[in-house]
């Protein structure tokens, strides 16, 4: 056990190392394929902001825009947090809730102004995409810190896995999830199955970019 525990200990040292270079360089490349499709949106100046840090508000509502099996309806559902009462975010992160791509910070509480780690940013798109389960099997963080840098989410970001991400770095990270092939979990009685969308041996090619493509 205690071998172990420091496995996983050098591995988080190793990904907080890998991701510690040199400080990052915003680029407006992912934010505009996302504004292009309506995913992200700037101030009321048009503003994307992109050197701000993301708050969890405004992470969950991007999340949940890509998402694209709702089986809520945003503009009806509930508020689920007392603390999300009257925010502009609290109808997608009530449905964010739902869908299970993110948490509370607590069971009553959001903190929906509280500032979102890389770390965190990556959870909830490695969630999003459907490879928690094989992130899991490592645990948080280093699972999905390893399945992300995988699926190519983290190229071109050079930020501590402790940092926290603007909204610059957010967008380059969801751009680069755009083309990812989901991953679906198929329920059978007992039984869980993972199916990859890749386009092979019979199953569809299924991303983000293609559904938002099709609306």
């Amino acid at each position: 056990m205690k071998k172990q525990k420091r496995w996983i200990a050098c591995l988080l040292a190793l990904c907080m190392a890998c991701f510690a270079l040199p400080a990052f360089a915003e680029s407006a490349s992912g934010a505009e394929a996302l504004k292009g499709y309506g995913i992200m949106q700037g101030d009321t100046d048009g503003n994307l902001r992109l050197d701000d840090e993301i708050t969890r508000a405004e992470a969950t509502a991007l999340i949940y825009r890509l998402h694209k099996e709702k089986d809520e309806d945003v503009a009806t559902i509930g508020v689920s947090f007392p603390d999300m009462t009257g925010h502009w975010a609290a109808a997608e992160v009530a449905c964010a809730k739902a869908e299970g791509l993110v948490d509370g910070t607590t069971e009553t509480t959001f903190e929906p102004d509280k500032t979102v780690t890389l770390q965190e940013f990556l959870k909830m798109t490695v969630t999003l995409l459907g490879y928690n389960a094989q992130a899991e099997r490592q645990g948080y963080p280093v699972g999905y810190m390893i399945v992300s840098t995988q699926l190519g989410l983290t190229k071109g970001i050079t930020s501590a896995a402790d940092a926290n991400v603007t909204r610059g770095m957010a967008a380059d990270i969801l751009a680069n999830a755009l083309d990812v092939p989901l991953m679906k979990t198929m329920d059978d009685e007992d039984k869980t199955a993972y199916i990859l969308m890749n386009g092979k041996d019979g199953t569809p090619l299924q991303t983000i970019r293609i559904a938002l493509e099709a609306e």
